[in-house]
């Protein structure tokens, strides 16, 4: 089934990552390339690793998110976003809140409706 058409909210967003490696900085989760190819199209990110690893990115506007969608590596090592959580906050106050929260299976393409 074809998806309707959304705003891409990350557009003009702050990505940042606990490290990066092989170059892969957090920006390019949020160019636009989903293509997910790490030799050819550079899409994706590369954080060092490890059992807290993170990538997160701030919005340049206050928006009402019902969706995210996470595209994964295509190539190879689709299995490191395996366990990872992808969480909605927001800040009330000088408080940052979660509002939601999803763990992600080991795929291609992951998307989570938020209510």
């Amino acid at each position: 089934p074809t998806r309707p058409t959304r705003a891409d909210l990350t557009q003009g967003g702050i990505a940042t990552q606990d490290c990066t490696t092989h170059g892969g900085v957090a920006s390019r989760a949020i160019d636009g390339n989903t293509d997910g190819y790490w030799w050819s199209g550079n899409s994706v990110t590369h954080t060092c690793g490890g059992a807290n690893t993170w990538w997160q990115v701030v919005l340049e506007n206050e928006a009402v998110v019902s969706q995210v969608d996470v595209f994964n590596r295509l190539d190879a090592h689709s299995q490191m976003l395996g366990g990872a959580t992808v969480e909605l906050l927001r800040y009330e106050g000088t408080d940052l809140v979660l509002v939601a929260s999803h763990s992600l299976p080991s795929a291609t393409t992951n998307i989570h409706e938020f209510n």
